[in-house]
């Protein structure tokens, strides 16, 4: 047997999710065979659905209510700001079911229903926006706490009040816009010191001129180093890396052994203070296997 009308208290209730499962559940099947009820609800779900919507995600900066009012006082005379008369007004809804429990009850009713689900969406899409995650809705309610009789004659307000605060943060934004766009910028920090660029790889050669490698220079950790990168060698060798200055001083920085697998190695050098002119490759025999021209 179908229940009486819900009035609208109970439709406000049940958009914002604040009702308990037994109700709930009444209140779903009833719109489901009633159609100027559904059509009653879907407009206020809709209004919550664009107040919800605007709502900042983003708490205020510390100072931001202050400064906004009291530019805005400053620009229009405006006194402060009226507070709801019952404290309330000041609460906010619980969390409560989501609506599409709403249109699952209508389909699980049959065709009919279905298909006044469908006109609902016709109805309800345009302009709608879905819940974001964390909001308010979506949520589920324990069936403790006061329901939607403890606050009867509340919603409208409710629904009124979180608009005007919308507009008061829209305006209170471009209010804090402008006194931003009025201080000066601050001072450039100054640039630090550019790393070189890294340069393209010099040929690694052997004494016929074959190629067999390249070396780069770099930095790493703020140091300048160079990369040896065998890439034809033969498998198992042992090389030692001397680096050669232009007054012909000479400095070992490390021996390695190429894999017995391959041919390639890769290897990073410290570079020394004092002008390079060619990195070497000894081996083991002390022959001088390949050559890079620094």
């Amino acid at each position: 047997m179908s229940r009486q009308c819900p009035d609208q208290d109970e439709l406000y209730a049940l958009a914002l999710g604040d009702v308990g499962q037994p109700e709930r559940d009444a209140v779903t099947a009833h719109l489901a065979v009633c159609e100027g009820c559904r059509a009653e609800y879907a407009a206020i779900a809709d209004a919550a659905d664009h107040v919800l919507a605007a709502a900042p995600a983003v708490a205020p900066p510390a100072g931001f209510s202050s400064r906004v009012l009291a530019a805005m006082a400053a620009a229009g005379g405006a006194g402060p700001a009226a507070r709801p008369s019952h404290p309330s007004d000041w609460s906010a809804p619980d969390v409560g079911p989501a609506r599409p429990e709403v249109l699952r009850a209508e389909q699980e009713r049959g065709p009919d229903a279905a298909r006044a689900t469908t006109a609902h969406h016709g109805r309800t899409a345009r302009g709608a926006t879905p819940a974001r995650p964390g909001s308010r809705r979506g949520g589920h309610h324990d069936g403790t706490g006061p329901t939607f009789r403890s606050r009867r004659r509340q919603w409208p307000a409710l629904l009124t009040a979180a608009l005007a605060g919308v507009l008061l943060g829209v305006a209170g934004t471009a209010v804090l816009t402008q006194l931003t766009a009025e201080e000066p910028p601050p001072a450039a920090a100054p640039a630090e010191t550019a790393e070189p660029a890294r340069s393209a790889g010099i040929a690694l050669v052997k004494d016929d001129g074959t190629a067999v490698g390249s070396v780069s220079e770099t930095w790493f950790d703020g140091q300048p180093v160079l990369v040896v990168v065998v890439t034809d060698g033969p498998p198992g060798a042992l090389y030692e890396c001397w680096l050669v200055g232009s007054d012909g001083t000479r400095e070992s920085v490390g021996r390695w052994s190429l894999d017995e697998y391959g041919a390639e190695a890769t290897w990073i050098v410290p570079v020394p203070e004092g002008r390079l002119d060619r990195l070497e490759l000894v081996a083991a025999s002390g022959r001088v296997w390949s050559t890079a021209s620094l």
